[in-house]
């Protein structure tokens, strides 16, 4: 039983990778872009984005305003919800991305 949990849980991690990294792409993110919105995706404050990757929390802001620009929304909350439209789109109702809105 705790192996299928292990490969569950790895196979939601990759599946997770994956979407990032399609959506991030599709928008033209940095590879720093792309780090910051992978954290964000994974519910980490811009604080704890700035400590794990080493850089400051206006550079964290910095480049979340740049993906905000890039995909259209002005703040988190929109670009979250446009990236949970963006995957439901792509892969129907099979798969429901695990992300919490505010």
């Amino acid at each position: 039983m705790a192996q299928r949990v292990r490969t569950a849980k790895a196979q939601d991690e990759t599946a997770a990778t994956e979407s990032v990294r399609r959506f991030s792409q599709r928008f033209n993110f940095t590879g720093r872009e792309r780090e910051v919105f992978a954290l964000l995706v994974a519910g980490e404050a811009q604080k704890e984005i700035a400590a794990t990757l080493g850089i400051s929390e206006p550079t964290v802001r910095f480049h979340a305003v740049n993906f905000y620009a890039k995909c259209g929304v002005s703040n988190q909350r929109e670009l979250l919800a446009f990236y949970a439209r963006t995957l439901q789109s792509e892969v129907g109702s099979r798969i429901q991305p695990n992300i919490s809105i505010g």
